[in-house]
């Protein structure tokens, strides 16, 4: 009667686990549903954001598809009438002069000088040195005679003025004869022109040649002072020696004075009535055709009623609910674990939702703003950067996932194009395909060309089909190849920003981390050089068997490399350290050495966060022992209880390593790497069999002590990793022939060369 009650508690605890079980693998999970209506949210609201902007995919030159007739009355761009007065207003504006000043320095240090000589020598008419003077300043040799015309006090009172008079002229500007003649060459229309870019408008004629400016002083003078007429011819000679035309053309200027007259020209619009033929089929398009269309386009949008809108809303919902639904059953069919994972959902939902926000910017940018054609917009829209980056952080199956779910986005926002569904799609699948794993940064680049390569091939295609003409084909071709090329460059950008928000270590750091030149490897080399070899011949094991199975073989090589860096702290107490033959275990208590052994999976965790390593090399830090048993220092003691006769048995849960078991494919690998490596250097490697037996052997016993009950590695799988390590291991410990004892150099020269 007692057994009924166990035997149905047993079959309901048993029920409830199959519950607990079935529950978490179900697809549509809480997170799973809350996350995708968010998602499915936010993008319905970008698409509905904005919805007046129009894409139009036609270019200049192609055939035209069909004949399109105007709907609705609507106003459109005249671009040739806007393009002519713009032309006009740019031909109004002046040319822009500016004064150069960098003369006017130069002109008064030679004025100042020639005073000053003039002043030390006075009217003494026996002195020649001012002849020297007049020489050395290059001024002209008819005013060596200046010291006899001019007294001491006359030039004492004229060197002020002249030097005012000169600076005045200099600032308002001075023209060459030709210049003034020939309108600078002929760039002044009717010889008017803007003195500095916010000068007002003057004509090339106020100004005055250096010749009438020095005669304008000479006047000025005459009228203040008395003098001969020497005296003014003198004055006059020297002036036209320092004043120089400084009148010249600043282009830079005038074209930015152009460009914003250009600018402020309104657009010349046109009426087009209801009926009227907006392009007809077969015919080049031109670029007022693509003007009107859009006109059109948007004429239609700002006219429709409520229930055009909400039927638009309706079907775009629906598609984008598709969209997501297939995105989940790609990720429920190839990688339920992604389903269970907020961390993944999240990503999914971020990549998704960035590329489609691109995706509008660009859009804003061709159509609002006409910064590049449209046709060029399909070569630029971001396909490939959404999957690259889901990819290379979580693998290939929530980067095919990403682009299905923003090619589907990106479709809808392009007017329903399924060119860039189909395309979307295609550079997704290549994305996730080119970097699985990136052993090398050139794998990055080679992915590139791979999406360069195929996004043209997709617009070349697209671009067949509606005749676009072979020059605008090429060079959307072109420039898809350069968004291929780029989009690993930017994905490199934006890695460890994502690795860092999303806690996840992706190739790129693997990459890093295998760096031997890494500071823990650099100790372990130096201060545990035993379990440094031991560390590369586990990393060799594991990955061979990793790549048999498709497992991230660059991760287990690189956890391989870690996992025993606790050892450090204690090298001596590791067997594969001790090269002086004595034990110091044989001093220690079983209990006691077993502390010291399991103790170096905590030192290790605690190293690996000193260092900042991430935690999938700590995960793999503490589970590459799992719970097995430590075998030799439970048997001894076993052993010692047994000698001395003490009733209470030594239980073998306190030699158990403290976990956890492994959890993924590749922890399972390297606990199974570092077991069967550790364990090969007790076998004699001469004698057939050992290897595969000691693989087998230590394969069936952690099978039944239940260290792979966490791991999805199955049956089939094991045999091949069982496979893979009899066959490393048999060319790692292959055997040697014996060298006699007495042996010439020759034959010994012989052997090693056989060997």
């Amino acid at each position: 009667m007692n057994d009924k009650p166990k035997l149905s508690r047993s079959r309901q605890k048993r029920t409830q686990e199959r519950t607990r079980l079935s529950k978490k693998h179900e697809p549509l999970n809480t997170k799973v549903l809350l996350c995708s209506i968010l998602l499915w949210a936010m993008m319905l609201l970008t698409l509905q954001f904005g919805r007046q902007v129009q894409h139009t995919h036609l270019t200049n030159g192609q055939l035209a598809p069909a004949t399109v007739v105007a709907e609705v009355d609507f106003q459109s761009v005249n671009l040739a009438a806007t393009a002519l007065e713009r032309e006009k207003a740019g031909a109004a504006v002046p040319p822009v002069l500016l004064i150069r000043d960098s003369g006017r320095g130069e002109a008064e240090r030679t004025l100042i000088k020639a005073f000053d000589r003039l002043l030390e020598e006075g009217s003494n008419p026996e002195s020649n040195s001012f002849h020297d003077v007049v020489e050395l300043l290059g001024l002209s040799s008819e005013l060596q005679e200046l010291p006899q015309a001019f007294s001491k006090e006359e030039l004492t009172e004229l060197r002020p003025e002249l030097l005012r008079l000169l600076g005045e002229h200099w600032e308002r500007g001075l023209v060459s004869e030709e210049d003034r003649s020939t309108f600078f060459g002929g760039s002044l229309p009717a010889g008017r022109l803007h003195l500095g870019e916010e000068g007002s408008v003057r004509n090339i004629r106020e100004f005055l040649l250096p010749a009438e400016a020095a005669g304008v002083v000479v006047t000025e003078l005459s009228s203040r002072y008395d003098m001969v007429m020497e005296q003014r011819r003198l004055l006059r000679v020297l002036m036209e020696d320092l004043l120089r035309p400084n009148l010249l053309l600043d282009p830079s200027a005038t074209r930015s004075l152009r460009q914003d007259a250009i600018a402020a020209v309104a657009p010349q619009l046109q009426l087009i009535r209801d009926g009227d033929t907006l392009m007809e089929a077969r015919r080049p398009v031109t670029p007022q055709m693509i003007e009107d269309l859009r006109a059109h386009q948007q004429e239609l949008s700002r006219m429709a009623d409520q229930a055009y809108n909400v039927s638009l809303l309706i079907g775009s919902g629906i598609s984008l609910a598709l969209g997501i639904a297939l995105s989940l059953a790609v990720l429920s069919l190839l990688e339920m674990a992604a389903l269970q994972r907020l961390d993944r959902l999240l990503l999914w939902m971020l990549l998704t939702e960035s590329t489609l926000l691109a995706g509008k910017l660009l859009l804003g940018l061709s159509e609002g703003l006409t910064l590049f054609d449209g046709p060029f917009l399909l070569a630029l829209l971001p396909h490939a950067i959404g999957p690259l980056l889901g990819t290379i952080l979580y693998g290939p199956r929530l980067g095919l996932a990403v682009g299905i779910t923003s090619s589907t986005a990106l479709a809808l926002l392009m007017g329903n194009d399924l060119t860039v569904f189909f395309g979307g799609l295609a550079l997704s699948v290549t994305s996730a395909i080119s970097v699985r794993a990136i052993h090398k940064r050139i794998n990055l680049i080679r992915s590139g060309l791979y999406i360069g390569g195929i996004s043209a091939l997709i617009l070349i295609a697209d671009s067949s089909m509606d005749q676009v003409p072979l020059m605008t084909m090429g060079q959307q071709a072109l420039v898809a190849l350069g968004v291929g090329i780029l989009c690993p460059l930017l994905v490199l950008l934006m890695v460890p920003g994502l690795e860092w928000m999303f806690k996840v270590t992706t190739d790129i750091r693997l990459l890093e981390l295998s760096d031997m030149s890494h500071p823990l490897l650099s100790r372990l080399a130096l201060e545990a050089p035993g379990t440094y070899h031991h560390s590369l011949m586990v990393a060799h094991l594991a990955q061979a068997a990793a790549k048999e199975i498709g497992a991230n073989d660059m991760l287990v090589r690189v956890c391989a490399y870690y996992h025993d860096i606790g050892k450090l702290t204690k090298p001596d107490f590791f067997i594969e350290n001790n090269h002086t033959g004595n034990n110091p275990h044989d001093e220690l208590s079983p209990s006691m050495s077993r502390l010291i052994i399991i103790s170096h999976v905590k030192e290790g965790v605690s190293l690996a966060r000193r260092y900042k390593l991430p935690q999938v090399i700590i995960d793999a830090i503490e589970s590459h022992h799992g719970t097995s048993v430590i075998q030799y220092f439970y048997h001894r003691a076993k052993t010692r209880a047994e000698e001395a006769d003490v009733k209470e048995d030594v239980k073998v849960e306190d030699y158990r390593y403290p976990g956890p078991r492994p959890a993924s494919k590749e922890m399972g690998i390297l606990l199974l790497a570092d077991s069967i490596e550790a364990a090969s250097r007790s076998i004699d490697k001469n004698k057939a069999g050992q290897i595969e037996g000691l693989v087998n052997e230590i394969l069936k016993e952690r099978l039944n002590d239940g260290q792979f009950d966490h791991c999805p590695l199955s049956m089939e799988e094991l045999n091949r990793i069982r496979r893979s390590f009899i066959f490393s291991l048999q060319n790692m410990l292959h055997g040697r022939v014996a060298y006699p004892k007495e042996q010439s150099a020759e034959e010994l020269n012989a052997d090693h060369a056989s060997d």
